[in-house]
């Protein structure tokens, strides 16, 4: 558990210029605190209750570097100060929204397979119940956008907190992200396994709902995981600000190519009757999206060099 409390003295101090004082300072604490730890256990505390009794004892940074005239780096104007209340709200507004927006993508998909069955009020009817969830919840989320952009602050236990839940969280992303996909790659090789037989028996539209449900598991546990990158400032967000031109050149071209090609899509489909073939146009335009988000990043990371 030594390596628990490094962690927190290494978050505590990483505000402060790592002068020769600080880093004599830190390695001080760090003694002191090894010491009262190998004492709370040979007194029987367990290593869990020892480790967070010396982290609770540590007192405020901020007193220690008023005391000892410790000078805090120069903060980033791109930067924002999160408790842990509000780091929590964050996550919960996240988990209960991801919720809701894979259910309205369902939702969706299911219309479309109902439009097969029933006609367009199926199609219309799912469409308005699956919409208030994507505005409404998409509109939430709007508070949080500068999260995404600014680089985040927390206090050095909050941090650690935040790490501990993140590395416990990997198994259930890695698990229902799997199950996700292999639920949508099942749903097309069947039908595809023998199309035309299948699609004879409601296999299209048994594909749209399996597919629906795999961006259901999919949607949730991304958007749930993607919190703690943006509160840690890991991962696609480990250089906030550093691409903000290319993600807003990206966002903007995303705004005009989506609505074109759901158009595109709907033409094509209700023109020719060919349901069955025109999907493939929806891993295609994605396929090439990726690629024209990829070359921006590309060409934005090289002309930071």
């Amino acid at each position: 558990m030594m390596k628990v409390i490094k962690t927190y003295l290494d978050n505590a101090f990483a505000g402060f210029a790592q002068t020769e004082q600080v880093r004599t300072l830190k390695e001080e604490m760090l003694a002191s605190m090894e010491e009262k730890y190998h004492a709370l256990v040979e007194e029987g505390k367990s290593e869990h209750e020892a480790a967070y009794s010396v982290i609770a004892d540590f007192g405020s940074m901020d007193e220690i570097a008023a005391e000892l005239g410790l000078d805090a780096k120069g903060e980033e104007e791109d930067s924002i100060f999160l408790t842990r209340e509000e780091a929590k709200a964050y996550i919960w507004q996240m988990k209960k929204s991801g919720i809701f927006i894979g259910l309205g993508v369902w939702l969706i998909l299911c219309g479309v397979a109902a439009f097969f069955l029933s006609g367009l009020f199926a199609l219309f009817a799912a469409i308005a119940i699956a919409m208030p969830l994507l505005i409404v919840n998409g509109l939430k989320l709007e508070q949080f956008e500068a999260y995404e952009k600014k680089v985040i602050r927390l206090d050095a236990t909050t941090k650690l907190e935040m790490e501990q839940r993140r590395a416990k969280f990997m198994k259930r992303f890695a698990i229902q992200i799997s199950c996700g996909v292999v639920i949508m790659i099942f749903a097309v090789g069947l039908f595809l396994w023998d199309g035309r037989t299948f699609a004879n028996n409601a296999g299209l539209e048994l594909m749209l709902v399996m597919i629906g449900f795999g961006v259901f598991l999919i949607i949730p546990t991304g958007m749930l995981f993607s919190v703690y990158d943006v509160l840690l400032n890991v991962g696609d967000y480990a250089n906030k600000g550093k691409y903000s031109r290319s993600g807003r050149l990206i966002g903007t071209i995303a705004a005009i190519y989506w609505p074109i090609v759901a158009a595109s899509y709907l033409l094509w489909s209700f023109l020719s009757g060919d349901w069955h073939i025109t999907w493939i146009v929806w891993p295609a335009t994605g396929a090439f999206f990726g690629a024209i988000a990829g070359g921006i990043g590309a060409w934005s990371g090289m002309r930071e060099k």
